[in-house]
């Protein structure tokens, strides 16, 4: 679904500051109401199209989009929307269903963290991000999707501690014998010896999340 930038705007406040709740590599995320649901717009911020890095940010919002839009499960975070042109730069955002407990990092750092995590709730979060990636390596037996970068910042968590796969900008499909590339991304310390000679399969994926366990 496409919002209106006047929307957008008025749920954030014109993407007031007192709204940023977090910055990734898209750009700044901010929280907002729409209709009387809590949201998170993140921001795709551009200054030179031109430039590398813009262009992969650019192809990760667009692989973002489109894995979201094909897959649902409820340990996948929902996208809700896109926008564009909603920000002070005409920049291109997107709508998601809002964490109220952010991600597993921030639930893991004492700084940030606003609660401790017991036995219970660490078990339950594992599960449910397993099932989410079980769900993307199985949603197309002939085409799994490999994530390339799980880890415990992409481990987004609801009002109740449970946990939801996000950030698909690195997702790739392949076939059943594997894929390769020769452009390594993702995030140190949770990359898979195979991967970083080209090497693309869930197993990736599998060790990213034992990193996550770990």
């Amino acid at each position: 679904m496409e919002w209106p930038p006047d929307i957008l705007r008025k749920a954030t406040d014109d993407f007031n500051d007192s709204n940023r709740i977090g910055e990734g590599g898209f750009g700044p995320v901010f929280s907002g109401m729409l209709w009387g649901t809590p949201v998170a717009i993140k921001v795709l911020r551009l200054k030179n199209e031109s430039d590398f890095n813009e262009r992969m940010a650019q192809d990760q919002y667009k692989t973002e989009v489109a894995v979201l839009t094909r897959f649902r499960h409820p340990n996948l975070v929902t996208l809700l929307g896109y926008s564009n042109g909603v920000h002070r730069h005409q920049q291109q955002c997107l709508v998601y269903e809002f964490m109220p407990n952010g991600s597993l990092e921030d639930q893991l750092d004492p700084k940030t963290r606003k609660t401790i995590l017991d036995y219970t709730h660490r078990l339950n979060i594992m599960l449910d991000s397993a099932r989410g990636l079980v769900f993307l390596h199985r949603a197309h037996i002939d085409m799994p999707l490999v994530h390339r970068d799980v880890k415990s910042a992409n481990v987004l968590l609801d009002a109740h501690f449970c946990a939801k796969v996000g950030d698909f900008g690195l997702a790739r499909d392949i076939d059943n014998g594997g894929g390769r590339t020769s452009k390594v991304m993702g995030t140190s310390g949770y990359i898979a010896p195979e991967y970083l000679h080209g090497q693309i399969t869930p197993k990736i994926d599998v060790y990213a999340f034992g990193v996550v366990s770990f």
